[in-house]
Parts: structure tokens; sequence; C-alpha cells
């Protein structure tokens, strides 16, 4: 039910393979010289494990997904540019490990996957797909040392997740979103220069213990000191700045009824009392 060929310079593999191994239940080809599969090897309706690791892969078979028992799949170091659509439909993975390869984009069809990590470091991703969020089993998302510039909108809907690594991207921002992921525990950010700022409610992220954010030259708010004090002391930085804000909004809207009122007096002087709009002054009754 296994079979194992590991380092042996394959280049190929057989195209009846699917119709005659109908009972293998896991396949290992790592460390081959593969460019390569047959649409057969979907075939295999038994596999559950399928290592592919250190080969020279551009492509998978369109019909990848129909290996619905596969648990286990390596596909890290080739040079895989895209994944195909029915990738989704691999529901029983566990975790999904693609680093090293040359993909740019990956399918919105992950939604229907049920696995709790997904690794793509050291790719050329542009982007990160919003299904992320209807993935309600992730917890660890690395996709280091790409060329990343914004995350989706809706990033904060994939509250399930606690390690989400990012460095080496050209990131500029993160969405406000970010702030409604109540377990993130881990946060790495290193190396985005274009980085100048983290949102406003940061302060918000209170399961965050580990924030990392070293070698980011525009970074100004927070300041490098506060940076450099761990995640506790940013969400304190961004709480008394939300506070300030807050306070000199306050004494705004107190500053514009008074003039509001002075006018109002002019041209009907008991129209109101100038004393309701003062700070820290209550109407009774």
């Amino acid at each position: 039910k296994a079979l194992r060929f590991v380092a042996h310079g394959l280049d190929r593999f057989p195209e009846r393979a699917g119709q005659e191994l109908t009972q293998l239940t896991q396949l290992t080809l790592a460390s081959n010289r593969l460019t390569e599969l047959p649409d057969s090897i979907c075939d295999l309706a038994k596999l559950t494990a399928l290592n592919l690791l250190r080969n020279q892969l551009e492509a998978l078979p369109d019909r990848l997904g129909d290996l619905s028992h596969l648990r286990h799949l390596d596909i890290a170091t080739n040079r895989l540019q895209t994944l195909p659509l029915t990738f989704g439909n691999l529901t029983r993975l566990e975790r999904v490990v693609a680093d090293c390869n040359d993909l740019r984009r990956i399918p919105e069809t992950l939604s229907r996957m049920t696995c709790h990590t997904l690794s793509f470091n050291h790719n050329k991703l542009v982007a990160l797909p919003r299904c992320l969020a209807n993935m309600i089993n992730l917890t660890a998302l690395s996709a280091n040392d790409n060329k990343i510039s914004f995350l989706p909108s809706n990033f904060g809907d994939s509250r399930s997740l606690t390690t989400v690594k990012l460095c080496a991207n050209i990131i500029e921002e993160l969405p406000e979103s970010i702030s409604r992921l109540p377990r993130l525990k881990s946060l790495w950010l290193d190396h985005n220069a274009p980085m100048a700022a983290l949102p406003w409610n940061f302060y918000m992220l209170t399961s965050l213990v580990e924030l990392r954010m070293d070698a980011n030259p525009g970074m100004k708010y927070p300041t490098p000191d506060t940076l450099l004090q761990g995640a506790e002391a940013v969400r304190n930085w961004f709480k008394k700045r939300q506070k300030q804000a807050l306070f000199a909004r306050k004494h705004r809207i107190v500053a514009t009824m008074q003039d509001f009122m002075e006018q109002c007096k002019e041209v009907r002087p008991s129209i109101a009392h100038q004393g309701y709009f003062e700070a820290g002054v209550e109407r009774s009754g």
C-alpha cells in the first residue's frame, strides 16, 4: 500500500499508475527531477499521503481535488506557479506547505478546506485570497518572503488565527479589520520597508504577546522606541493616543457648539444657555 522512490533521478511517473496501483495509500516521490505528473495519478482514490518534495514540478494535475482521502501533501521546493482550482476539494488536508515555489496567487477555492496551517514562504505572491476569512479552522498563516503589498480588507474575519507571519514583503499598511482577531498571539512583520504605521485600533489585539517589526525603517506610529518594548507597550501606546484623540474630539465638539450658540444668541438670545455646552457640564431635568 506504500510506494517510495526517493532520490532516484525520476523525470517522469508512469501514465498507467492510476489504473494499476488502485490500492495505494502512500506515495513518496521526493527529491527527483519530475517536471509534471500524469493525470492518472488522480485516480488513486485511496491515497492518503502524497510526497512531492524537492522536484521540478511547474503545475499539478487539474483533477488533484479528486484525491478526496488525501490527508498529507508535500509540495514544497518545486517550481509551481499556480495551484489547480480543485485544490480546495482536498478537505481532509490538515496542513498545506507550499514553501519555495513560484506561486503568484492562491485560488479562492481554499475556502472549502478545513486545514489548520497554510505555509507559502518563499514564493512570488502579490496578494492573499479573501477566502481566508472562511477557513474556520485556520490557526497559522505564514507567507514570508513574497511580494505582498496589502492584505484583504476582510482579513480580520479569519477569527481563528493565532499566528501570522508576513516578514520580507512590501506591505504598506494593515487593514483596520485586523483588530478583530481575538486569538492572535504572534504577529511577524519584519522587513516590510514601506510600512509607516499600524492601525489606530491595534490596542484591541488583547491576546497578542509576540510582535516582530525589525528592519521597518519607515515606521513612525508607534515610535521605534515603543516597538522595541514589545506587544504590550505598543497596545498601551495606541490606547493612550486613542484616549487623547477622543478627548480632543469632545473639546472640538464643545467649541463648535459654543460658537453656534453665540451666533444663535445674536438672533434669539433666549434660545438656550451657553453653559449647557461647556466641558464637564450636564443638563438636568
